[in-house]
């Protein structure tokens, strides 16, 4: 398997991946961020993955393990781990499974719910600090990541590509549905 031609030494290579691999920089920004919810979240006796996994399943209702996975693109180990842990403080359950259904769908539990609640205002404070560490640009390119990764979910033909976004000409106007309405240049808006 052909990956290019090897050029330079060992010191080219990491600076070169020093200062532009995407995915050493995103795991930095991830380790912070999570530090930060952790932080805030700690009192509760919760972290951000396992109170994110609790999100998704409140959102999604009685829900497959498979399906949590495809939502929040994550590993089928790494999910057990958190399931389990969610699962032991009572937090969620499996429930009966539909007519003719095989597997046990994972709901919230009262407990869970409370939780949920009552760590709201701990979760509105990292925000707070997440989004100050971000930056407005920052905060909003994550945002957008996360939309494409959102729409992509459980549809493998939706996957990000790796090319760039295609940028639109000409004036966008966010509409109040979250989608964007794009004038041509030179053009004026009717709103």
């Amino acid at each position: 398997m052909h990956h290019g031609e090897v050029v330079g030494d060992v010191e080219d290579v990491t600076g070169e991946v020093t200062r532009d691999c995407l995915v050493t920089r995103t795991r930095q920004i991830s380790r912070v961020l999570t530090s930060i919810y952790d932080q805030e979240l700690r009192p509760f006796g919760v972290n951000s993955p396992q109170f994110s996994l609790l999100v998704v399943i409140s959102r999604l209702g009685p829900v497959s393990r498979a399906e949590i996975g495809r939502q929040n693109h994550q590993e089928r180990s790494t999910l057990t781990r958190n399931l389990q842990l969610i699962l032991a403080e009572g937090w969620a359950e499996e429930v009966e499974p539909s007519a003719g259904g095989r597997r046990r769908p994972i709901a919230l539990t009262d407990a869970g719910r409370e939780l949920l609640r009552t760590a709201a205002p701990a979760w509105r404070a990292a925000q707070t600090r997440a989004k100050a560490f971000l930056g407005e640009a920052g905060t909003g390119a994550v945002l957008d990541i996360a939309d494409v990764l959102a729409r992509s979910a459980g549809n493998p033909a939706r996957q990000p590509t790796g090319k760039p976004a295609r940028q639109p000409t000409g004036n966008a106007t966010p509409e109040p549905d979250g989608t964007t309405r794009t004038q041509p240049a030179g053009t004026a808006s009717s709103a």
